[in-house]
């Protein structure tokens, strides 16, 4: 298996996210691979921090503005948001570009679950994405640019609705154009399920790869205490996680047999928790909150809870219910989003076909009067873990994926070639620049070039040759789609793939410029 040079970009909160990618990154160090991390100072650095693995590069945002984080923001908010993350990209690629990685691996963006580095960056580049920004997308409990209920009749209050209606709308439609430009400029889109598939296919009419997460069985494992009688819930404490469900389910539980839910969380929402406690005690529901725990806490409340009870609203993957599984607890789930994909009906916990609160009842009911049957589901649970989702398992999948695509973009043998210290100028491209400055540092340049020899652009890479006074080397522009440069000479060749855009800093001191293109075994150069 090739060695890769990986460039990470992240700008993750605490939870599941993270966790994947941290997992990701300790799989890929132990298979050898060099990693570099990047990313904003908005995500979440204590929360499993990548720089306890690899060196990571915290690029602070230009600007900022305490409503970054509300999907309600104003026009001008957004467009602030926009600009500060395209510069703060830019940065972050022109430090990837200068690196000498063999691929630009990114993941999701706190704010627009999508990222602009892409574009910016001329390696192959993936990102994995377990959603589009779903808020725009699900009913939340609404979707938010449906007409509101206006009062008949016109009043001023009705005006001002329909007013902040309109902007509202308008904002949506503003991050969401930057979210779906910036998802398409990635050459692949990984994801973390069948579901996630087709929600990205929805939300952006991109045809992602589906990508499984594995669980670590070292970590999450039995601890060897005994069985309480309690349900664990998972995830921030917000609607989403579907907190509610749960304790009418529990609820909806005989008396005599109710158990104690105990939820695990990162954070809450303050209104949701109150109304959650508030719920708890109409329905006469022990209900406990955990959070910001250490590690080792929540894998001994995994170990010795009587199951996991999982009702998050159209979770994306959901690695939750297979870490309760390490710990030999089942899971007791609703059948949406991807948890069908990880849970098997009567396997490794029950799944109700719908939310409905008293067949969640019944499977609930059906774990605490047998627990004999329900001590056997929890050692199949962790044998079904350790056969099926291994933390070796996830890392499989991502290095494949990598590599895959580095070959397919064939970037590797280019780069080190022996022939490229040697290649002189070859006299055959034809080429035109739309921007071309270097003042001496930065290199911005983009443009259109091909071999003129007839054969178009297929398959063709573009690079900038950098040449100090020791050494060469190159650095990958990224592909921009030309339509036409196809119609300038005619229709009869593709040339669709001409298109190169880079903006970097180069660490030479007084360098040569040129640009080199290569398409299967033929390379051509030409110096600025």
């Amino acid at each position: 298996m090739d060695r890769l040079r990986i460039a990470i970009w992240h700008n993750l909160p605490s939870g599941g996210g993270k966790r994947q990618l941290y997992n990701h990154v300790k799989g890929l160090l132990e298979r050898g691979h060099y990693l570099e991390s990047w990313c904003p100072d908005t995500a979440d650095q204590k929360f499993l921090p990548l720089s306890e693995l690899i060196k990571e590069h915290v690029v602070p945002l230009p600007y900022r503005d305490e409503s970054f984080s509300s999907p309600t923001r104003s026009q001008k908010a957004t467009r602030l948001l926009i600009e500060s993350f395209e510069e703060h990209c830019r940065e972050c690629a022109s430090q990837i570009n200068n690196g000498n990685f063999d691929v630009l691996y990114a993941n999701a963006c706190l704010y627009f679950r999508t990222t602009a580095i892409a574009k910016y960056v001329g390696l192959p580049s993936a990102l994995y994405l377990g959603e589009p920004y779903r808020w725009f997308y699900e009913a939340s409990p609404e979707l938010p640019w449906i007409e509101p209920h206006l009062e008949t009749g016109f009043t001023l209050e009705s005006f001002k609705e329909q007013v902040r209606s309109w902007l509202v709308l308008r904002t949506i439609r503003l991050q969401a154009r930057a979210e779906v430009d910036n998802a398409k400029a990635f050459d692949v889109v990984l994801c973390n399920s069948i579901y996630s598939r087709e929600s990205i296919l929805r939300a952006y009419d991109i045809d992602s790869k589906v990508c499984y997460l594995g669980v670590n069985t070292e970590d999450y494992r039995p601890t060897g205490e005994e069985k309480e009688d309690f349900l664990i819930g998972l995830g921030t404490l917000y609607r989403g996680k579907g907190v509610d469900r749960a304790i009418r389910a529990v609820g909806a539980v005989e008396a005599d047999k109710r158990p104690t839910l105990v939820w695990v969380g990162n954070g809450a929402s303050e209104t949701d928790l109150e109304s959650y406690h508030e719920l708890a005690r109409q329905l006469r529901v022990k209900f406990f909150t955990k959070l910001h725990i250490p590690d080792e806490e929540v894998v001994s409340l995994l170990s010795r809870a009587r199951a996991m009870i999982y009702t998050s609203r159209l979770e994306p993957f959901g690695l939750a219910p297979l870490e309760a599984n390490a710990c030999c607890t089942p899971v007791i789930g609703i059948a949406e989003g991807g948890v069908k994909e990880t849970v098997k009906d009567g396997v490794n916990g029950y799944l109700a076909l719908d939310g409905d609160t008293d067949s969640l009842a019944a499977l609930i009911t059906k774990i605490i009067d047998d627990p004999a049957v329900t001590k056997k589901m929890g050692i199949n649970a962790r044998q079904y873990v350790e056969q099926n989702w291994h933390h070796d398992f996830g890392t499989n999948n991502i290095e494949h994926a990598l590599v895959s695509l580095v070959h397919q973009k064939g970037i590797r043998g280019i780069l080190n070639s022996a022939d490229m210290r040697n290649i002189s100028p070859t006299g055959d491209l034809k080429m035109n620049f739309d921007v071309r400055e270097f003042n001496g540092k930065r290199v911005r340049i983009s443009g259109w070039g091909i071999i003129d020899d007839g054969k178009g652009s297929k398959g063709a890479s573009s690079f900038l040759l950098v040449q100090g006074r020791e050494k060469r080397r190159l650095i990958p522009m990224k592909s921009v789609k030309r339509l036409d440069v196809t119609s300038h000479f005619g229709g009869t060749v593709d040339c669709d793939n001409s298109g190169f855009f880079l903006d970097c800093e180069v660490a030479e001191e007084a360098p040569k410029l040129g640009i080199v293109i290569v398409r299967e075994e033929k390379v051509s150069l030409q110096f600025l």
